[in-house]
């Protein structure tokens, strides 16, 4: 048998090591991925009220409000967010139809922050079809130009991409508010 000196095992662990990482790696994409659809299906920001009875006022035929409940679900932005980041994690598992799939979902859900995702390295392996995803939703027309100005634009904090407190011509008018 032969004798393995301890310099030769470390430079076979250090040989084996990229590829542990990149399995880790792998692993932990998966698992966002997951965790982010599962977050889908928590009760959110947003609300509705429903009727849980059949029951009527007496007076106008109005549901008593005793019998009414609040439900939530996730709100716009939340789910916006959701779709986004499953995009990139399933673009990072080379899963494209998937990360297509999630990113035109959040297109269809209002996102919109179309310079994010032309920087977004996560989708640098299926940059052609992200382009013409990105295509197919940015306005186009009159409306192009605006969206173009908003671009750089700061945004809300919260959303994806946004940018914190006092970034961009925002700034200003959030200071003089107070915000």
């Amino acid at each position: 048998a032969a004798k393995v000196s301890g310099n030769d095992a470390r430079l076979a662990e250090r040989g084996r090591r990229p590829q542990v990482e990149a399995d880790e790696a792998q692993t932990l994409y998966a698992e966002a991925a997951d965790l982010f659809e599962r977050a889908l299906r928590l009760p959110g920001d947003d609300y509705d009220v429903r009727r849980v009875s059949s029951s009527n006022s007496p007076v106008g035929g109005a549901a008593v409000l005793r019998d009414l409940e609040r439900v939530t679900y996730p709100s716009v932005l939340q789910r916006q967010t959701a779709y986004y980041n499953i995009a990139c994690c399933r673009a990072k598992l080379g899963q494209s139809v998937e990360a297509l799939d999630a990113l035109e979902t959040a297109f269809s859900q209002g996102f919109d922050d179309f310079g994010l995702v032309s920087r977004e390295g996560d989708f640098d392996g299926l940059r052609g079809d992200v382009d013409r995803l990105v295509a197919k939703f940015k306005p186009r027309g009159p409306l192009a130009n605006v969206a173009g100005a908003l671009d750089g634009m700061a945004q809300p904090r919260g959303t994806p991409g946004g940018l914190g407190e006092g970034g961009g011509p925002l700034g200003a008018v959030t200071g003089f508010l107070g915000g």
